[in-house]
């Protein structure tokens, strides 16, 4: 085959060997040039992606922290609210507890990002607009509600929904399931 193209070659007028060779060249060149194009594309695109992972994961840590901070402040308010003092201290007249729901229902009503809050004393009391238990468990039993106790000064946040004895009845449970929690123990700030 080698000697077919070489008599071929080799028969062919000068202008026919000249374009041949230009074409072999220009299509060398072509093929190089694309090669070496679609290497600079690839690591200009990953090099964009991974800029724009780096960035969101940034945005999603900015969102978690404003939550945090925002969930905490609220939490600060609310401990220092006379009617959650009564609570956690066991003296709750009508008034203070007409007065505790109204305030849970409306910040989390207000709040998208709160499913609702939660209230429970010592004795495993639970106070709640929009919460309620699966079972009849004491929450004070509570793998959650253990670990804020004994770092109560700490503002915990937990992802995991699995083995909560606690529902939103105000949000879908699908929204709930793929939210963060978020709790402090207020037991010894409410003294």
């Amino acid at each position: 085959m080698f000697r077919r193209l070489s008599a071929y070659y080799i028969n062919r007028p000068f202008q026919q060997k000249m374009m041949l060779v230009m074409l072999l060249v220009l299509g060398m060149t072509v093929a190089v040039l694309s090669y070496s194009n679609i290497s600079v594309l690839n690591r200009s695109f990953g090099r964009m992606t991974n800029e724009q992972t780096v960035e969101m994961a940034g945005q999603v840590t900015l969102r978690i922290k404003s939550f945090i901070l925002d969930t905490n402040q609220l939490i600060d308010y609310i401990i220092t609210d006379p009617a959650m003092t009564a609570f956690v201290g066991g003296d709750m007249t009508a008034d203070d507890e007409e007065r505790l729901i109204r305030m849970l229902e409306r910040y989390s009503g207000s709040n998208k990002d709160i499913a609702g809050l939660l209230a429970v004393d010592r004795k495993g009391n639970m106070f709640s607009g929009s919460m309620d238990v699966l079972n009849s468990k004491p929450l004070i039993f509570e793998d959650w509600y253990l670990e804020s106790a004994a770092d109560a000064d700490t503002f915990h946040v937990f992802s995991r929904p699995i083995g909560r004895n606690i529902t939103s009845f105000t949000i879908p449970t699908k929204r709930t399931m793929s939210s963060l929690s978020a709790r402090r123990c207020l037991m010894r700030r409410a003294r």
